[in-house]
């Protein structure tokens, strides 16, 4: 499950992503916390930059260490050249030992419903 919780101020926005996941298989079954923050300042409407944080604390059951938790941090660009599509790349750093170290994400994302 995956609920956004977001403002928008002028150019400037901030989501914050309280994200539950669900491993089915494995020691760390069951269902844990993955949050998510990402702060955009857009310009001109079609450019967005900004920094993007992700990351995994274990499951409800048992919450891990921090040098056991992934937290990943760096910064991002969204363009939007067309109203209702979206490009969101970014390239992360691993705060803790165990996070993945270097992760480049690509997103490419369209708007549904009205508008």
């Amino acid at each position: 499950m995956r609920p956004i919780i977001d403002k928008t101020w002028g150019n400037f926005y901030l989501s914050f992503n309280p994200n539950i996941d669900f491993v089915f298989t494995g020691n760390e079954k069951g269902a844990g916390l993955a949050p998510q923050i990402k702060s955009v300042y857009t310009i001109n409407k079609v450019y967005g930059l900004g920094f993007e944080y992700y990351g995994s604390l274990g499951t409800f059951k048992k919450i891990f260490p921090f040098g056991q938790q992934e937290h990943l941090l760096g910064p991002a660009i969204d363009l939007y050249f067309h109203p209702k599509w979206e490009i969101n790349a970014g390239f992360l750093f691993g705060l803790t030992d165990n996070s993945n170290q270097r992760v480049f994400k690509l997103l490419l994302g369209k708007r549904v419903g009205k508008g």
